[in-house]
């Protein structure tokens, strides 16, 4: 069985022909600012046809690490991506979800991260995972809360968004808080 198959969506690896949807997606102004790109890419600014090669490419190294595209099983459409990522310590690694704009608020979101949440606490010896979101991403934070997360410290005056200083909200949720809200029964 894929542990990455939802009911609406599917989560697999990137692949080059997925360059004109990835583009596309990512570089809505509505994503400006939140898109969880690595640091060698602009928050903001479009990508190039050539930025978003070497995004896929990036995306495509998996040490200690997993990024993959949300595709709809519907039509298979790449609707977003979702990532974790442990660096040295698979304890507690970090998941991001993003989802195009055109496509949010339609539960695509929440079945990703239960996906990807679902297959770190049952493949991995994480007993946290932890998520991030700046304090002027309001509809960041409140998915999170809505999907079991909670608020676990901040980060003052992380970055500059639309030239002022943003705090970076981190959130956690533990394997216990998996296991008892989310109604699993894994063992710890």
């Amino acid at each position: 069985m894929n542990p990455f198959a939802g009911k609406r969506v599917e989560l697999r690896l990137f692949e080059p022909q997925d360059l004109d949807s990835v583009r596309a997606y990512l570089n809505q102004p509505d994503l400006a600012g939140r898109r969880y790109l690595p640091r060698k890419f602009p928050p903001d600014l479009p990508l190039t046809e050539k930025m978003a090669a070497d995004l896929i490419e990036k995306w495509g190294e998996l040490d200690r690490q997993i990024h993959l595209a949300v595709v709809t099983r519907e039509n298979g459409a790449i609707v977003g991506h979702a990532g974790a990522f442990w660096g040295w310590d698979p304890l507690c690694p970090e998941v991001q979800v993003v989802i195009d704009p055109e496509r949010q608020r339609r539960g695509l979101g929440r079945e990703t991260l239960r996906l990807l949440v679902d297959w770190i606490f049952n493949s991995l010896p994480a007993n946290s995972i932890s998520a991030e979101a700046a304090d002027w991403n309001q509809a960041g934070s409140d998915f999170l809360l809505q999907q079991g997360f909670q608020p676990a410290g901040r980060d003052r005056r992380r970055g500059i968004h639309r030239g002022e200083f943003y705090d970076l909200i981190g959130f956690d949720l533990l394997r216990s808080e998996w296991q008892q809200t989310l109604g699993h029964s894994h063992g710890a």
